[in-house]
């Protein structure tokens, strides 16, 4: 976005699209100095398919401080994210906090390749917002789906408890040798605190141990009950 600040009322407003194609908002502000979005902003409620890269390094490096209220809430009708969808979206980005309501994935029952990979890594996200990043219907996840989260000094500290719930994944992508790792380096070197026993990931056995590899800073999961997976609730 070069050296621009600010984006005048009605930019961006992209209610009405269903489909986009490949790298839509590909880096978007990444490296740029853009601080605020509109309000009505990236309303993408009625999307039900996002092309690969959609959101790719959005805000990587970038100044975004905020986003628009009522963006990046996802509608019903979107069953399924693609690849790299949100690959590095606020990446060593200076966004703090996201809007209430959005990343609400609950009912997405597919995720494609690296579709969170590194979404926060390095970046100065402080909090994510209660109903965020629930996979309570995912069915299929695939490689590195949320590899390098909130790594290498990602400033996410806690999350929401029923985050990051995936008791209803049995058998993930048939568990390919790259699939293994579709959580790997999750906070390693970044700011989670608190480790979470299980009971959200209910049938952790079920995943291979390198699922979780090197998931927390200094620490490799040798077992299915030894994680480290890292959310606000139980330690």
């Amino acid at each position: 976005m070069g050296g621009m600040s600010v984006i005048g009322s009605g930019g961006f407003n992209i209610t009405n699209i269903i489909t986009y194609s490949a790298y839509a908002f590909y880096n978007f502000n990444a490296w740029g100095s853009l601080r605020v979005l509109p309000e009505g902003s990236f309303d993408i409620e009625k999307t039900t398919d996002f092309g690969i890269y959609a959101f790719n390094e959005f805000n990587a490096n970038g100044s975004l401080e905020e986003l628009a209220e009522g963006s990046f809430r996802f509608g019903t009708g979107l069953e399924e994210l693609g690849r790299w969808a949100f690959i590095g979206f606020n990446r060593e980005g200076e966004l703090l906090e996201l809007p209430d309501g959005s990343f609400n994935t609950y009912h997405i029952h597919t995720y494609g390749v690296n579709a969170f990979d590194s979404f926060n890594r390095g970046g100065k996200l402080q909090k994510l917002p209660l109903g965020s990043f629930e996979f309570t219907q995912a069915q299929t996840i695939n490689i590195d789906f949320l590899a390098w989260f909130n790594a290498e000094g990602g400033q996410l500290s806690t999350l929401p408890i029923s985050s990051f719930n995936m008791d209803a994944i049995n058998n993930p992508v048939g568990f390919d040798a790259a699939t293994y790792t579709f959580m790997r380096h999750f906070n390693d070197g970044g700011g989670l605190v608190k480790r979470l026993d299980g009971t959200q990931i209910k049938n952790i056995t079920a995943y291979p141990t390198t699922a979780f590899y090197y998931a927390a800073p200094d620490e490799q999961v040798n077992s299915g009950q030894n994680m480290t997976y890292w959310a606000d609730g139980q330690v």
